[in-house]
């Protein structure tokens, strides 16, 4: 935020995480925010494109530490309709749970279709 701040920019919706694979024991996470326009990189921060293509989703509703379950349901779900996931994910913070009533965490994941 400080990066974007020094720009002079904001984000374009709430953050989000990618993550390039699921094996926790080599896990590479990127974190990141939908913008309006690419901003230059810096160190380690750079501008990336989430690609087009299909996807399947579901929304969790609860603590970020109970999100695991819900990584299952939409595998399950690709391969019964013949789809296969990429191996990539990625998790869209829809609210801020500090904020508003409730304090309820809604997230949704997403995985990329081969």
């Amino acid at each position: 935020m400080s990066y974007m701040e020094k720009l002079g920019e904001a984000p374009d919706g709430m953050p989000f995480g990618a993550y390039d694979n699921l094996d926790i024991s080599v896990l590479d996470l990127e974190a990141g925010f939908p913008v309006t326009k690419i901003p230059p990189g810096m160190g380690e921060i750079y501008a990336g494109l989430i690609p087009e293509g299909k996807f399947i989703s579901t929304i969790h509703i609860g603590a970020y530490g109970t999100l695991a379950p819900a990584y299952d349901a939409p595998t399950i779900l690709a391969a019964e309709h013949g789809f296969i996931p990429s191996g990539e994910a990625y998790e869209y913070f829809l609210n801020d749970p500090n904020e508003g009533p409730g304090g309820i965490a809604e997230t949704e994941i997403r995985f990329p279709l081969k």
